[in-house]
């Protein structure tokens, strides 16, 4: 299920059109593709597609990678994630949307996030613990001390044999 050089060979003509100021050193697609291999050949041209419009320059595998890895893990941004955090302060029997966002309120405390009298103070604490929690579990997936969550499945998606009968037809 991971990308092989030859699937991601086409992206990588992608994006050799696209930034056509940039002259990769030899060996460059190579790296690229083994440091993509856990994603899907789907998600990295997803997110590559995305930067072709986005970025004045051809992006890092960092680049690359950190939009991968956000998109697999799914978390709220943290202004999401404190609303949350407030609504659960209040006392809701609802899921964490993730797992960041219940531990970031955990360590500031629900009682604390709920009675606060500077929420502004509390709301800032509650973002910064957040984006810090963030950053601790992308280090752990570039570094497989955690493993990466599997891609999405496709929402809708016909079968194969669906599109392929309707096309002789």
């Amino acid at each position: 299920m991971t990308m092989t050089l030859p699937e991601f060979t086409p992206i990588w003509l992608a994006m050799l059109r696209a930034w056509p100021a940039a002259k990769p050193a030899e060996g460059t697609a190579t790296e690229y593709a083994r440091r993509l291999a856990p994603f899907t050949r789907a998600e990295v041209a997803q997110v590559v597609d995305a930067l072709i419009l986005e970025a004045e320059w051809m992006p890092s595998i960092a680049t690359i990678w950190q939009r991968l890895v956000d998109q697999r893990d799914q978390a709220p941004g943290w202004e999401d994630a404190w609303n949350e955090a407030q609504t659960h302060a209040e006392g809701t029997s609802e899921l964490w949307s993730h797992e960041a966002a219940e531990r970031a309120a955990k360590t500031i405390g629900l009682y604390e996030i709920r009675a606060s009298t500077n929420t502004a103070t509390t709301r800032a604490q509650f973002r910064d613990i957040y984006m810090s929690m963030l950053q601790r579990r992308r280090r752990e997936f570039a570094t497989s001390a955690r493993e990466l969550p599997p891609p999405a499945r496709p929402a809708l998606e016909r079968p194969r044999a669906e599109v392929a009968t309707r096309g002789a037809q």
